[in-house]
């Protein structure tokens, strides 16, 4: 289980920029992953995953011994790091089919409804489950399942959170789910969340939204779980910072339409270039039928 582990840390922190522990073993013949982001004081939390029978999956999170600030912090989240809680919530149960058991302070909420989430929280925690675990059209392959769910529910989670990416050692904070907001440092330079880049992910998957390129049809094991994602309203272009929709201003492309996209400026609209590419196909396609 050590591989499936550094497999697993590796991908989430590629995925969130922050550092994590990842720890794994089998019982009862079952396998099992604790993860949690690294931290010396154990305040903030861990998800225990673990998979049965190869069908059903169970994803608990698990406050940390000195959480407690972290708890109150979370309850105290603006309403749009709240809104991006729910479209994870509202992800997971309705396109992944999940349960989840949302509890504060020991009672029982609902994860998509935070207007009736009360004021003061003490205690929480949650319980997602699913089975099967695996869609018709899915194999059973651990590190990307244990990569999938446990990187969707540590988005939702770290979405009521102050999320500190790790960025060559550079201690810059960033607070917030906002976008477009410039800084200063030795060039200009444009903030993008990794929380949306998920979301968008998780909800449109892994196919290129211009071409149908899938990395993983074409490479391989090593093509899984790859793809870019494109701020169909340029960051740059943004005066003030805002908060962006994933699912609506976020869209997956292959390397090659991404930098197809750019090749303009301001870039193409995604539709744009999926016009262009069905007149350059059908050119080609009556070029090849003469």
């Amino acid at each position: 289980m050590t591989q499936h582990s550094e497999q697993v840390k590796h991908a989430l922190e590629q995925a969130f920029d922050i550092p994590f522990f990842v720890n794994g073993g089998i019982q009862g013949g079952d396998p099992w992953f604790e993860i949690g982001p690294e931290n010396d004081d154990q305040g903030l939390f861990k998800l225990n995953v673990s998979f049965k029978n190869a069908t059903r999956v169970i994803i608990d999170f698990i406050p940390e011994k000195y959480s407690a600030s972290l708890i109150t912090d979370m309850s105290k989240a603006s309403a749009d790091k709240k809104l991006l809680f729910t479209e994870f919530a509202d992800l997971l149960e309705k396109k992944k089919l999940a349960h989840i058991d949302f509890l504060i302070n020991s009672a029982k909420y609902n994860p998509s409804a935070p207007d009736t989430w009360p004021a003061d929280w003490k205690s929480l925690s949650c319980r997602i489950t699913r089975s099967p675990v695996t869609g018709d059209d899915e194999e059973y392959d651990l590190v990307n399942l244990t990569n999938e769910w446990a990187g969707n529910v540590l988005a939702m989670f770290l979405s009521l959170m102050h999320v500190v990416p790790v960025d060559n050692d550079t201690p810059e904070s960033v607070t917030g789910y906002t976008e477009g907001k410039a800084h200063t440092v030795q060039s200009m330079r444009y903030e993008r969340n990794p929380l949306n880049r998920r979301l968008c992910i998780a909800s449109k998957g892994y196919t290129c939204s211009v071409c149908g390129f899938k990395f993983s049809a074409t490479y391989g094991e090593i093509g899984n779980g790859y793809i870019e994602v494109h701020h169909i309203e340029p960051l740059s272009m943004m005066v003030e910072e805002r908060v962006i929709d994933p699912i609506i201003d976020l869209t997956p492309v292959c390397s090659n339409c991404h930098s197809m996209l750019h090749r303009r400026n301001p870039p193409l609209h995604p539709d744009e270039l999926r016009k262009m590419l069905g007149v350059f196909k059908q050119r080609e396609s009556s070029c090849a039928g003469r």
